[in-house]
């Protein structure tokens, strides 16, 4: 049995994620009676980054890979809100907040040479087609490296022409199907879907 992480809820409630006999648990903490409440099991990953925004109460969310997560608490359900990639941020880890206008202040790390640099990035949602429209190349591969995520991001922030979107298939693997990424990589290329660029 091992505690992975704490996370405060919009309610002011603490929540501690465990592996408990095997499986993901999520207890509510009360520090005055000093207990743990079981809320069952949850699909949260124990390598998620998880914590709770702003006014939504029925929800945490979390960065998984290179994906942020909104994480359904009553149904358990996950829906990705969006890929740090996309917005051209290499390392967020815990460093990711809500602001009350609705935008995400991220606090992002690069390794630059001999030192690490950290700036302070604003993302917002804005319609697709304000941006500068470009020629789309997918690069796909399992488990994207760092310094693949970084010479990627590099390049997008770059070219004026030419953008590349990520497709990592690790995304599709389970706990129990470690194939699926690859087996829904083999459907891509089959139906015609194959990316431009394939690195495994």
């Amino acid at each position: 049995n091992m505690l992975d992480s704490l996370s405060q809820l919009a309610d002011g409630t603490v929540a501690a994620f465990a592996w408990i006999d095997g499986e993901q648990k999520m207890f509510k903490v009360d520090p005055t009676a000093k207990t743990l409440t079981d809320c069952g099991a949850t699909t949260v990953e124990y390598y998620a980054t998880a914590k709770n925004f702003g006014e939504d109460k029925h929800a945490l969310y979390y960065t998984k890979g290179s994906n942020f997560i909104r994480h359904d608490m009553s149904s358990g359900e996950e829906t990705k809100v969006l890929n740090w990639i996309s917005c051209d941020i290499a390392d967020v880890g815990s460093n990711s907040f809500i602001l009350p206008d609705g935008r995400l202040a991220v606090l992002q790390q690069e390794y630059k040479n001999d030192h690490t640099e950290t700036q302070l990035a604003l993302v917002s949602a804005v319609p697709a087609s304000s941006l500068p429209q470009k020629v789309k190349l997918t690069f796909a591969t399992q488990n994207l490296d760092y310094n693949a995520r970084k010479a990627i991001i590099c390049f997008n922030r770059m070219n004026e022409s030419c953008r590349i979107d990520v497709k990592d298939y690790s995304e599709y693997n389970t706990a129990t199907d470690f194939r699926a990424g690859y087996d829904k990589l083999v459907i891509d290329a089959i139906t015609g879907s194959a990316p431009d660029i394939l690195v495994m």
